[in-house]
C-alpha cells in the first residue's frame, strides 16, 4: 500500500479536487490511503476567526462560504458539512462570549480545516465511483501528547494505528485528516503548521507502506526557492538527513519532522506535483542510497525574520556552568535556538521573530551579561551530504558571497558537515541565493563541482 498526502494547494478548489481524484484513481491498484490538508489559506482564516471572535465578530459564514462554493461546484450534497459548521459556530461563539482562546481551544478550532476538506474529498471520490470515507486521524489511532500547537505521537502510536486500520480496512478508500491528533484525555491537538506531511509518514511507518507520496504545487524539492531563482530545478534524489536540514532551515515543501518515522522504517518519501503528475518529483531515501558525486551542494535554503543575539559576558562567567545557566533561561521560557556560535567570552545565536517570551529571557540574561539584539536577519544554509568530502568548499561559498557584496554576520558548520549556515540581512536574500545558485548550479561546470 501507499500513503498519498495532498496539500492545501492541491485540493483548495473544485478543479484541484477533481485533479487529485484523477491521480488517486490512477493509483487505486496500489491500495492508497489518502491524507488531506485543509484547503489552502483556511488554517490562516481559522486563526483570524479566533482573533475576530475575541473582538466580537463570528466568521463562521466566511469559512462556510469558501467550502460551500466548492461543494456546489462538485455537485455534492448541500448538507454535507452541516454538523461541522454547527460545531464551528458553537466554538467561535464560545470564544466570543468568554473572551478567551486557550491553546487547547485553538487546536480544536484549527482541526476543522482538515475535517472539512477530508469529508469533501471523500464525498467527491465516492461520486466518482471510488467508494471512500473520511476518517479523523485520531480514529485511526493517532494519539499524541498535550503539546498544543506542536503535539507529538505517544510511544505506542504505531500499534494503535495498526489496530485501528485493521478495524477500518475494507472496500472503501480511507481519507484521513492530516495535521491533527488527539490526546489520551480526548482533546484535539495539532502537529504544527505543515503537519499533514508528518501525519502521512507516521501512518506510513505504522503500516509499513511501500512509499509515502507528498503531493504539492511544485515538482519536488528544489535547488533553491524558485520565486527567487527562476532557474531552480527539482532534485531527483536526496537523503533523509539532507531533507531534514532543508525542511528545518526553510524549504517549505516538507514539515521538519516528516523524515523521522520514515527513516526508522526506511520508507521512501516522494514529493510530487499535482499539476504535473507525470513528473518524477524528488525521492527521499536512506543516505547510502542517495549518493551524488556530481553535486556537493544539493540545495540553498533560508529562514528569514530572525533575531541575531550577541551575548558578551565577563571572562569569569565563561567558566564552567555559564552555558548551562544561559540555556536554563531559554528552557524556562520554552525557547528553541536555531543557530549558535561561541568564543571565549561571547555567544551569538538566532531566534525567530515569533519567539514568545524573548524579552523576558533577554532581561534575565542581561542581569549578568551584555546583550545586543538585531532584527531582520536571515539564516541561509547550503545543504548537501557530499559537502564533508570537498576541500575548500566553505571558502568557495564565502568568496561567492563576498563578490556579490553580501555581508555575512555569523557562521556555523557542524561536525557532520552536512550544511554550512550563515546569517545575513533580510534584504540580501535575493543577492545571496542568486549568486550561490549561479556558482553551484548554473556555471559551465554544472553537474561536476570544482574540487
Amino acid at each position: 500500500m501507499i500513503v498519498m498526502k495532498f496539500g492545501g494547494t492541491s485540493i483548495g478548489t473544485a478543479a484541484q479536487i477533481r485533479r487529485a481524484a484523477d491521480i488517486i484513481a490512477d493509483r487505486k491498484d496500489r491500495d492508497p490511503l489518502i491524507v488531506a490538508s485543509a484547503f489552502s489559506g483556511v488554517t490562516n482564516t481559522l486563526l483570524r476567526a479566533a482573533r475576530e471572535a475575541l473582538k466580537g465578530e463570528n466568521l463562521t459564514r466566511v469559512i462556510a462560504a469558501r467550502h460551500i462554493k466548492v461543494i456546489r461546484e462538485l455537485e455534492l450534497d448541500g448538507g454535507l458539512l452541516s454538523e461541522e459548521l454547527k460545531q464551528l459556530n458553537e466554538i467561535l461563539t464560545g470564544i466570543l462570549w468568554l473572551q478567551e482562546c486557550t491553546a487547547r481551544v485553538q487546536d480544536l478550532l484549527l482541526s476543522f480545516g482538515e475535517r472539512i476538506s477530508a469529508k469533501i474529498l471523500a464525498a467527491h471520490l465516492t461520486e466518482r465511483g471510488l467508494s471512500a470515507r473520511s476518517v479523523a486521524s485520531y480514529d485511526l489511532g493517532l494519539i499524541t501528547d498535550t503539546s498544543y500547537g506542536a503535539a507529538r505521537p505517544v510511544p505506542d502510536v504505531e500499534k494503535r494505528i495498526r489496530r485501528a486500520y485493521a478495524a477500518l480496512q475494507g472496500s472503501a478508500l480511507l481519507v484521513v485528516t492530516g495535521f491533527i491528533g488527539r490526546s489520551e484525555d480526548g482533546d484535539v491537538t495539532t502537529l504544527g503548521r505543515g503537519g499533514s506531511d508528518y501525519t502521512a509518514t507516521i501512518i506510513g511507518a505504522a503500516l509499513d507502506a511501500e512509499e509515502v507520496q507528498i503531493w504539492t504545487d511544485v515538482s519536488g524539492v528544489m535547488t533553491a526557492d524558485p520565486s527567487v531563482v527562476p532557474l531552480a530545478r527539482s532534485l531527483e534524489l536526496l537523503s533523509y538527513d539532507e531533507a531534514s536540514e532543508l525542511a528545518y532551515y526553510g524549504a517549505r515543501v516538507l514539515h521538519p519532522a516528516t523524515m523521522t518515522p520514515a527513516r526508522a522504517k526506511g520508507i521512501p518519501i516522494r514529493v510530487m506535483n499535482t499539476m504535473d503528475p507525470q513528473h518524477v518529483g524528488s525521492l527521499i531515501v536512506p543516505t547510502d542510497q542517495a549518493r551524488d558525486a556530481a553535486h556537493a551542494i544539493k540545495s540553498i535554503v533560508y529562514k528569514e525574520d530572525q533575531y541575531l543575539i550577541h551575548i558578551t559576558a565577563p571572562r569569569r562567567l565563561m567558566m564552567h556552568g555559564f552555558m548551562a545557566r544561559l540555556f536554563g533561561i531559554f528552557d524556562r521560557f520554552g525557547i528553541v535556538v536555531d543557530m549558535i556560535s561561541t568564543s571565549e567570552v561571547t555567544v551569538s545565536l538566532t531566534l525567530p521573530s515569533t519567539t514568545r517570551h524573548m524579552k523576558e529571557a533577554i532581561r534575565q540574561i542581561r542581569e549578568s551579561s551584555d546583550v545586543a539584539v538585531t532584527k531582520d536577519r536571515t539564516i541561509m544554509c547550503c545543504v548537501g551530504q557530499q559537502m564533508r568530502s570537498r576541500k575548500g568548499l566553505a571558502g568557495r561559498i564565502f568568496a561567492c558571497l563576498g563578490q556579490a557584496g553580501v555581508n555575512v554576520q555569523m557562521i556555523s558548520q557542524g561536525a557532520a558537515e552536512i550544511n554550512v549556515a550563515f546569517v545575513i540581512n533580510n534584504d540580501e536574500i535575493a543577492a545571496a541565493v542568486t549568486a550561490l545558485h549561479r556558482e553551484f548550479f548554473e556555471t559551465e561546470q554544472e553537474g561536476r563541482d570544482r574540487p
